[in-house]
């Protein structure tokens, strides 16, 4: 009826999967497919951190502890992202960009939360207690020179 102005399904089917292989391929290379994943841009020096929570005075799984800078930065950059989250003997290390390296150098405020409801939304067992910077009670002095760094044991109580 229209001839060979318009292609045959069967070639816009086979271009169309050849169009999306080929994007996956590019995607795949460009977000580096290695076990590090992407390298950084413009990496800052990160000295491992580790430590252990008890919540209750039990090991507690599930703990996620995240850093804040202290003071936080009156230029209003966000600093890098660095968290943890303990297991099952409520033992942590920091990530900043790969898997447990560590944190950058700096002075910050340990901030922790505890969803016990990973499967909706999100409600922290501690109700905020210790997610607030300027409430903070544990600090963390990371100079660049020290070997790795472990906090050792942190007690947290429940609401």
């Amino acid at each position: 009826m229209f001839g060979d102005q318009y292609p045959s399904r069967d070639r816009v089917a086979s271009q169309s999967r050849l169009s999306c292989g080929l994007l996956a391929v590019l995607c795949l290379t460009a977000a580096g497919c290695g076990s590090d994943g992407p390298k950084p841009v413009n990496p800052v020096e990160v000295i491992p951190v580790t430590g252990t929570i008890h919540v209750d005075g039990m090991p507690t799984r599930g703990v996620k502890v995240r850093l804040a800078p202290n003071p936080m930065p009156a230029d209003g950059r966000r600093p890098l992202p660095t968290i943890g989250r303990t297991d099952d003997e409520g033992k942590f290390a920091l990530t900043t960009y790969y898997q447990d390296d560590g944190a950058p150098i700096g002075e910050f405020h340990l901030l922790f939360e505890w969803d016990q409801n990973p499967s909706g939304a999100a409600r922290d067992f501690f109700q905020g207690k210790y997610s607030v910077p300027a409430n903070s009670q544990h600090t963390l002095s990371v100079k660049g020179d020290e070997e790795p760094i472990d906090l050792g044991l942190i007690e947290l109580e429940g609401p």
